[in-house]
């Protein structure tokens, strides 16, 4: 995440927190989830497949040739990533997680 904060278009697999934010082709790229019944050997061999073509006919194309769209998913993965992965948002969660766990915890003191 803190690479999509510098500037940095994300690559990935579908896994952690890429799921709360990426979009594909619209602020990151990603690799699309293969058959988890197949042999690892063949998992393995789709993933490699699924990640050169995306290069081959996605990030490669789009860099190079058309800069001003590669530009845009920039400016998306900047804009898109904060709200949900900055400091403020994550010190008000654990603040409220905090408070709730204490509400319901909290023992009335007998006056």
């Amino acid at each position: 995440m803190t690479a999509a904060m510098n500037g940095a278009v994300n690559f990935s697999t579908q896994d952690g927190w890429i799921l709360e934010f990426a979009k594909h082709k619209e602020n990151s790229f990603i690799v699309p989830i293969v058959d988890t019944t197949l042999p690892h050997h063949q998992q393995d061999q789709q993933d490699a497949q699924n990640l050169l073509d995306i290069l081959e006919e996605d990030i490669i194309p789009l860099y190079y040739d058309h800069p001003e769209q590669w530009n845009s998913i920039v400016a998306n993965s900047l804009q898109q990533v904060v709200p949900d992965f900055d400091s403020d948002r994550m010190a008000d969660e654990y603040f409220q997680k905090l408070y709730e766990f204490q509400n319901k915890t909290k023992v009335l003191d007998p006056v």
